[in-house]
């Protein structure tokens, strides 16, 4: 799959050096293969094939994808199965977590969605995801440099333990790590103050939103602490500190506020670049409530734009990394 052994990219500097850009990943998020191209996602397969491109030109250290490649991946298996195709044919480490187009979170989920979302009982492991994306497809760890990335692939109430392999695994740092970055695909908090995004996102997790939440909330404490979430599913660029962790996402490929995020990893901090894809201005993004778009707008998105396509805080991030302590 996928993440193989390659080592980081030193590009200049010294060891111990601010100057020093260790490694480059690339973070994208709901590129909904498959979607019929109407309306919202009319643009989705031209966005996806344009990330694909990018991907392959910057050569990244690392791809890390945070869920729904797919449009209808548990009720069409070769849509998932042309998706890791896709992915393979970069030739670029790669991993990815799921999002409930990809794996149904709940029964309820499935009754909402007939004929894009099946619910799948039984483990992880014997769904179409699992069997297709393996066992680095329901929880993965990879460290570039500094930085420790753990992945899982959660559903509602987390039937499958997948809190307990995190939390066990927050245990065990990586060698060398000294800070640690959680990706998943489901917001554990709001991602605007208001309008729909108020309440919409984290409901699909159930209780195992509260429960991620508190996992990296007292995994900031730690001695190699947690310092970002980055998440998709919600279809906007959004990004808040929050209890000592950084809650981010990339925008979304498919629909919404169409993009993704280049991070470079440097000696004491990690960078976190916003990219268009294929839109000239943000007015170009678009998904919810269309049909009423005054009613999404908060305090820090005071228009339909914004409250898509982010604010100039959330288009560029830097998280401080701890100091290399001697020894």
């Amino acid at each position: 799959m996928i993440a193989g052994a390659a080592p980081p990219r030193a590009r200049r500097g010294r060891e111990g050096d601010a100057a020093v850009l260790l490694a480059r990943f690339v973070h994208a998020s709901d590129l909904h293969l498959g979607a019929p191209p109407e309306a919202n996602f009319a643009l989705a397969a031209a966005r996806r094939r344009q990330l694909l491109a990018e991907v392959a030109d910057v050569r990244p250290d690392w791809l890390v994808l945070s869920g729904d490649l797919t449009h209808h991946g548990s009720v069409r298996p070769e849509e998932l199965q042309a998706s890791r195709t896709e992915l393979e044919g970069l030739g670029i480490p790669y991993n990815t977590v799921a999002g409930n187009h990809d794996l149904c979170p709940s029964p309820e989920e499935a009754a909402n969605f007939p004929g894009i979302e099946v619910y799948e009982p039984g483990p992880l492991g014997a769904t179409v995801w699992g069997r297709t994306f393996g066992a680095e497809g329901v929880h993965f760890r990879h460290r570039l440099g500094p930085v420790e990335f753990l992945g899982v692939s959660l559903r509602g109430g987390d039937p499958d333990g997948e809190l307990g392999w995190l939390t066990e695994a927050l245990g065990r740092p990586a060698p060398g790590a000294r800070a640690r970055v959680v990706v998943g695909h489901y917001p554990v908090r709001p991602v605007r103050g208001e309008g729909p995004l108020k309440t919409w996102g984290p409901g699909h997790l159930g209780t195992a939103a509260q429960a991620l939440g508190r996992v990296l909330a007292d995994a900031a404490q730690g001695p190699v602490p947690v310092v970002a979430y980055l998440f998709g599913h919600v279809h906007v660029l959004a990004a808040e500190l929050a209890q000592g962790v950084w809650h981010a996402t990339p925008g979304a490929v498919g629909a919404g506020c169409p993009g993704y995020r280049v991070g470079e990893i440097w000696e004491d901090r990690i960078e976190l670049r916003f990219v268009p894809l294929g839109i000239a201005e943000l007015a170009e993004c678009r998904f919810w409530s269309a049909g009423n778009p005054s009613a999404c707008a908060d305090e820090l998105h005071p228009d339909y734009q914004s409250y898509h396509g982010g604010n100039a805080a959330e288009r560029a991030l830097t998280i401080p990394l701890p100091v290399r302590t001697p020894g």
